[in-house]
């Protein structure tokens, strides 16, 4: 396998190979729909190694070994598009109507209950953003290995993909331990495969990658928080200079 610092002398790697073209058939047709549909045969391929092997699979998917998996785009699309459709389908909505309930019952104004709404019902969205952030601080712990970006953007992307998954797989315990409780696993489960991840990717000590994985987590969360202020305040003043100039 070519390793991650032989980009730092060119950005290609040319590979000659030759294609086989098969006749249409109902076979080709159907993988065509699969594609379209974002479900092909790399996708159980693709859960499976980012499980056993996520470290080795993606340090390969950066250099040459593309084939075989699935997009980082699409997977990310396929498992959180799943995940919030089961989610706000089965568990989401009797959450959001007691946390808005309880809004209301502390007297908050109107303006906030309706960011708060619209918040929840864009989590889909923040989640995709917030990847841009944790890849920009992965970044700048890990920028001696010599990666671009772009590159932690999509490691990222593939962690986040699988975390969904994960979540997916987790959710029906809501309908035992209940929200709270299902918060506290999802953030140990995060914690457990972003440090097993970044561990066998970079192959740094456990200690370097537990301290970094824990600050990238952390400071992602506090940052995505902190934009997330910016927009409330930019949304709130649009808002205002909107209603205003109505009446």
């Amino acid at each position: 396998m070519t390793h991650l610092n032989s980009w730092k002398d060119k950005d290609q790697i040319t590979i000659k190979q030759e294609k086989t073209y098969k006749r249409f058939s109902f076979k080709t047709i159907t993988r065509e729909l699969l594609d379209f549909l974002l479900v092909n045969k790399g996708l159980i391929y693709t859960i499976k190694q980012l499980t056993i092997a996520p470290g080795e699979t993606l340090r390969g998917y950066l250099q040459t070994d593309r084939e075989r998996l699935t997009g980082a785009a699409k997977y990310f699309i396929l498992m959180v598009g799943l995940f919030y459709f089961v989610f706000f389908q089965f568990t989401h909505a009797p959450y959001v109507e007691g946390y808005l309930e309880q809004l209301e019952a502390e007297g908050l104004d109107e303006f906030t209950i309706y960011f708060q709404t619209y918040f929840l019902d864009q989590l889909s969205i923040w989640s995709a953003l917030a990847i841009f952030v944790f890849a920009w601080l992965s970044r700048l712990f890990y920028r001696k290995h010599g990666l671009y970006y772009t590159e932690h953007l999509v490691l990222h992307t593939y962690i986040n993909a699988q975390m969904a998954f994960y979540k997916l797989v987790l959710l029906p315990s809501v309908l035992l331990i209940g929200h709270a409780g299902y918060n506290v696993i999802e953030g140990l489960v995060t914690l457990v495969y972003y440090v097993f991840v970044l561990h066998h990717f970079f192959r740094e000590k456990f200690g370097n990658t537990l301290w970094k994985s824990i600050l990238i987590i952390v400071l992602g969360y506090l940052l995505f928080i902190l934009l997330m202020m910016i927009f409330w305040f930019v949304f709130g003043l649009f808002l205002g200079l909107s209603q205003s100039y109505k009446g």
